[in-house]
């Protein structure tokens, strides 16, 4: 403990004499007091701008402002505090509290630099200004101890209450319906997968039940697997008599494709691949057409560019462990290892192709998508191989975005409940895209009751399509009979699960920061 204290001693030592040291230099004094005062400016500058951000931007994407209420009540308290401690140490160098708010932010930026590199700037800003608060600041309390107290203990209670304001709004909007929808028409397409694992044969049935439900089908094809395009045939031909619509769902096997890899969710080489892969199935769509009296008007053809089960799994694993370094850097890595350019290429030569043949297309897109496109810039959507310039300008794109109840509740640790299917829903709705929902048979969905809330609940936002995953679970579950989906509901009451809200704002925290991304 002699040693300790020893060295501590010295420490303090050393520092009472750089502190009169610089002191006595007033020239250097006031550009230290200057230079630190601007960085807590610019701390509390950019924590109101992201915060305000959010809230505006999830208006903007179509969500009511009591959305944003729980982060509206996370600002306020924000509003008052931080610019009273900077208004502190610019007066008497009260340093005690600004010290611990830097520091804070500090390992937020270091958290966050790996993706948005402009935030190291702001770091090196932080620790010069965490070394400058430490000699040169007033840690003591100003007055007698005992106004002090009562003064620390008044803002104490104060700040408190503030800052119930935030977990208490969650919890009461969680418990309480915050929005009511009203059930409107849409187009309710059933997915049918065409692979061996789970084909369904289109028995005359079967097809008579599916037009009698008013339902359309979203027929999946993997375009390397020789038996899908033999049960593509199948039900093209069975429903070709029929006034079912059909569109036709292309993906692929990412897994096996070249430029695969386990350590990046994207990367150029995947990309090529993936788009040579859908120019070669659009070819075979187009022979097998011309073999049948089929009308091309009459399909609509869309490409899956969302991830794969373990890209999700990895893109996933960050968001529950709260793992921000983790998260920030698989973005960098993703982004840094793509081509915006060339993308934008690909998929008009894509487009183009398409519409060649006088088909209706679209891709089917990750739910963050929407997030970006609140601002018309690309960021984050070259993840999923497209560009949001390309979505912007050809409106006649038939787009539709996974945003599955079971595949969020599954990567969020619990059900997400009915907000994920109204928070999107609104988003798309806006875009006049459609969403996909599912999966029936999961445990988010034990009875039909809750997915057809949940179809009200997208069909009342204004989503142009709704396609349901899938045929074989529908089938295989008799608590979901085929004809029971028909919708004679009037509206659903939406509750706030702030996970799904958090997850959107992370995405719009990192587009409002887009010019430090460099």
């Amino acid at each position: 403990m002699s040693i300790v204290r020893e060295y501590f001693s010295r420490f303090i030592t050393q520092r009472r004499k750089l502190r009169s040291e610089i002191q006595d230099n007033q020239v250097l004094d006031s550009i230290l007091h200057y230079a630190t005062t601007s960085v807590l400016v610019m701390n509390t500058v950019l924590i109101l701008y992201v915060s305000i951000s959010i809230a505006l931007k999830m208006t903007i994407a179509g969500l009511a402002i009591l959305d944003s209420i729980p982060i509206i009540f996370y600002i306020l308290p924000l509003l008052v505090i931080l610019p009273s401690l900077t208004y502190s140490y610019y007066t008497s160098r009260s340093a005690a509290i600004n010290f611990i708010i830097i520091l804070i932010s500090s390992i937020f930026f270091y958290l966050l630099s790996a993706l948005v590199r402009g935030f190291i700037i702001c770091l090196i800003l932080n620790i010069f200004a965490l070394g400058v608060l430490f000699v040169l600041g007033r840690f003591r309390p100003e007055g007698k101890i005992t106004d002090v107290g009562k003064k620390g203990i008044a803002l104490f209670v104060i700040f408190n209450l503030l800052g119930l304001a935030f977990p208490i709004s969650v919890s009461l909007m969680g418990e309480n319906p915050i929005a009511f929808i009203q059930n409107q028409e849409a187009t309710i397409e059933i997915e049918v997968p065409l692979d061996n694992s789970t084909y369904i044969e289109p028995t005359s049935t079967l097809i008579d039940d599916i037009q009698l439900s008013g339902f359309g089908l979203n027929l999946l094809i993997d375009e390397n697997d020789e038996t899908s395009w033999t049960h593509l045939s199948d039900w093209m031909n069975a429903t070709n008599s029929t006034e079912i619509s059909v569109s036709v769902l292309m993906k692929t096997n990412r897994s096996s494709l070249d430029g695969y890899s386990n350590a990046t969710i994207t990367n150029m080489e995947l990309q090529r691949s993936i788009y040579q892969r859908y120019m070669s199935g659009l070819e075979r769509i187009e022979n097998l057409i011309s073999t049948m009296n089929y009308s091309l008007h009459d399909l609509t053809l869309r490409f899956d560019m969302t991830f794969s089960n373990a890209e999700w799994i990895q893109f996933m694993q960050y968001i529950q462990g709260v793992d921000l370094v983790g998260f920030t850097s698989m973005l960098r890595k993703g982004l840094d290892l793509i081509n915006v350019t060339e993308i934008s290429e690909m998929e008009t030569a894509l487009l183009e192709a398409v519409d060649q043949n006088m088909m209706k297309t679209g891709f089917m897109l990750e739910s963050f998508v929407l997030d970006d496109l609140i601002d018309h810039d690309t960021l984050l959507t070259p993840l999923c191989g497209v560009t949001i310039r390309s979505l912007l300008e050809n409106n006649h794109l038939d787009n539709i975005y996974d945003i599955r109840r079971s595949r969020f509740s599954e990567g969020m640790n619990g059900d997400v409940g009915e907000y994920a299917a109204h928070s999107y829903s609104r988003s798309a709705g806006l875009y006049e895209s459609g969403v996909r929902l599912g999966d029936i048979g999961h445990e988010v969905y034990s009875d039909s009751r809750t997915i057809q809330n949940d179809i009200v609940i997208i069909a009342g936002n204004g989503a142009s399509t709704i396609s349901i995953s899938s045929l074989p679970q529908l089938l295989n579950h008799e608590s979901f009979p085929l004809l029971g989906l028909i919708i004679d509901i009037s509206g659903v009451d939406v509750t706030y699960t702030f996970r799904v809200f958090a997850f959107r704002a992370v995405f719009i925290a990192i587009d409002s920061f887009d010019l430090l991304l460099f």
